[in-house]
């Protein structure tokens, strides 16, 4: 294989090809970068001039040069064809291209740029976020259960707390007309207006129970916090007017 340009992405190609003992020709427009890269992994090395010139026998070309001249026409590519007896393929991250398509069209050379690996890229992300779609839909459904799970776990002794209010308001306020103008009642009818009254109070609390059970997973602790401060306050200063009057 032909590395041709000497930079970050040609020296990454050639440290991994190198390792795989692929046979590597170190091309570079200035000769000392050539001979550096070649001599790092024992890499024949070539000047571009002389590459053009007379190149070697490739089954592929990767070119990753700056300056965003074109370093290889359509005669250097058909030369490159004619010595190795096929098209190689050509691997170009130059970016304006290194070769032109056209050029490399002509030639009969099969070339890979930056938009065809761009374009691969986003078709395998894709397929990769279309095959996991079903996963990530499951890991979405069970953080959902489990938050609501774990924000109804903070607050349950408090809504524990407000249905034990709800019915204790309902008994308190029985036991207070029992006493009152309700006195007259028989056990029986005691009995019965206790039970309505607890009845009511299981039904009263439904609602706000239901509310801060769908809203605890979506509102933050200080919102349940200031809910249960203000409807302790609330139930305060009912308790003393109640006394007052």
């Amino acid at each position: 294989m032909a590395l041709v340009g000497v930079s970050p992405m040609t020296r990454r190609c050639a440290a991994i090809l190198h390792e795989s003992k692929i046979p590597l020709v170190i091309v570079n427009r200035t000769p000392q970068a050539a001979s550096e890269l070649a001599a790092n992994v024992g890499a024949e090395w070539l000047s571009l001039a002389d590459f053009r010139l007379q190149p070697r026998a490739v089954s592929a070309l990767v070119l990753a040069a700056g300056g965003g001249a074109t370093l290889l026409g359509a005669a250097e590519l058909a030369h490159i064809k004619a010595q190795a007896g096929r098209a190689p393929l050509l691997v170009d991250f130059g970016v304006p291209p290194n070769v032109d398509p056209e050029a490399a069209r002509r030639a009969g050379v099969g070339r890979i740029g930056m938009n065809d690996l761009i374009e691969l890229a986003q078709g395998r992300r894709l397929a990769q976020l279309m095959r996991l779609a079903p996963v990530r839909a499951a890991i979405d459904d069970r953080l959902t259960r489990l938050r609501t799970e774990l924000a109804l776990r903070a607050i349950g002794p408090r809504l524990a707390g407000l249905r034990t209010a709800f019915e204790q308001i309902a008994a308190a306020e029985v036991a207070r007309a029992l006493n009152g103008e309700l006195r007259t009642l028989d056990a029986h009818e005691r009995a019965l207006l206790e039970r309505l009254a607890a009845t009511l109070a299981h039904r009263l609390a439904h609602l706000p129970l239901a509310g801060l059970r769908a809203a605890a997973p979506h509102a933050s602790s200080d919102a349940v916090a200031a809910f249960f401060e203000g409807a302790r306050s609330r139930d305060t200063l009912d308790s003393a007017h109640r006394e007052k009057t």
